[in-house]
This record gives structure tokens, sequence and C-alpha cells, in this order.
């Protein structure tokens, strides 16, 4: 037998052994995996911009300035502005009411709860409601809540009131006597006075309806109340 012929016959492949099995492709190697992985890569990257899109469109809670401990241990008291103001942990006021009316209920509302202090803001209802004498009633009712919250050991914040619109009708002159009254009470009381008038005259997008603040509005009438009650 031929050697040479022998070697190569042993190196050859045995007809029955079995094939490698061929690796698949990776999913980005093939020609029809290709256009898929770009849909892929494409809705990730629209999924992505639209998550950073709302994120970035969020509405953001307003900053407050007020301190929280003061306002745990403050009452405020009025009417409709009050009521309808966001901020105050104890909330008074009562949409629709006089300073008379307000008075009625005073002494229950503020006293014997706990409170250190009475923040006061009350008197547009008597302008709009043409209150007779009003500057001398208005003054009289404040002077009486003044006193019931000072003989029961609360500190006493009087304001001055917000610029008044009342339909077409600009109630400035009205505002303007009561608001010197109220500084005048305040002075001679030696209370703290928020002035929340000259901050917000001359700015009906602060107003809803030339009388009730809006969520700025309200923003502005923090800022007031915050320089004036810091301890």
């Amino acid at each position: 037998m031929n050697p040479r012929s022998s070697a190569s016959k042993s190196r050859s492949r045995p007809r029955n052994a079995r094939k490698t099995p061929r690796r698949p492709e990776a999913l980005g190697n093939t020609p029809h995996a290709r256009p898929l992985a770009g849909i892929v890569l494409a809705l990730a990257g629209i999924s992505g911009c639209a998550s950073n899109t709302t994120s970035s469109d969020a509405p953001k809670p307003p900053v407050t300035t007020f301190s929280p401990d003061l306002n745990a241990s403050s009452v405020f008291v009025g009417a409709s502005i009050i009521q309808y103001w966001p901020l105050p942990i104890h909330n008074a006021g009562v949409a629709g009411e006089t300073t008379a009316k307000v008075l009625a209920r005073f002494k229950a509302t503020t006293t014997g709860h706990g409170y250190s202090r009475v923040i006061l803001l009350c008197g547009t209802n008597d302008i709009l409601a043409n209150t007779p004498d009003l500057v001398t009633e208005l003054t009289a009712n404040l002077s009486a809540m003044e006193k019931i919250a000072r003989d029961a050991g609360l500190e006493v914040v009087l304001s001055e009131l917000p610029p008044i619109v009342s339909g077409t009708t600009d109630l400035t002159p009205q505002v303007l006597a009561v608001n010197a009254s109220i500084m005048q009470l305040a002075i001679q009381r030696g209370d703290l006075v928020v002035d929340f008038y000259t901050p917000m005259l001359g700015h009906p997008e602060f107003f809803t309806d030339g009388v009730h603040p809006t969520p700025s509005g309200y923003a502005v009438m923090e800022k007031a109340l915050s320089a004036i009650v810091v301890k």
C-alpha cells in the first residue's frame, strides 16, 4: 500500500462527523435586524424627550416666605380675602362679613385656643356696603377687637386694606381714609400693622374681580406680612 495514500485517508474527515454549528450574528449585525434596532433606538429617544418635557413643564409649588412656626401660632381673622387665602393654618375668615359681624364672633374665634397672635384684616365689606359713618364705625369695631385680643394676652397685627375696585368704581378715597384710621389705631395701641395697600396698588393682575386677590396677589400679601411679622 502506498504510505502517502494511507496518511491522506487518515487525515480526511469521517463521512458522519458533525459540522460545528454556526453562531448566530448579533442583532445589529444582521441585515434584517438593523432597521429594527434603529426603530427601537428612535422610540427610546422619543420616550426620553417626552419624559424630559413633562418634568420641566410641571408646575412648581409657590415659594412660602412666612415662617411656618409663626403661621402655626397665628389665627387670621377677617372676611373673604382671609377665607380664600391658602396661607393660614388657622383661618377664621368668613366671606361677606363686615367688621360688626367679625366683632360679634371675635372672642370665641380667637381666645382660648392657644394662639399667640391675631392677624386681623377686615373692613372691605364695610366699604362695599356703604356703611354710614364708615371710618368711625369701622375703627370702633377694630378697636374693640384689638382690646379683646390684647386682654387675652395675644399679639395683635392690624392690616391696611388692599385697593378696591367694585365693578367700574374705584373706591380708593374710602380705602385711603380707612387705612389712615387703621394706622392711627396701631400707633396708639403699639400694634404691628401690615401695609397690603401699597404693593398691590396699580396691579389689576393681582385681583380676580377688583377685590379678591389672585394667587400672585396673595403671594405679594404674604411677602408684605413676612416683612412685618418676624418673631
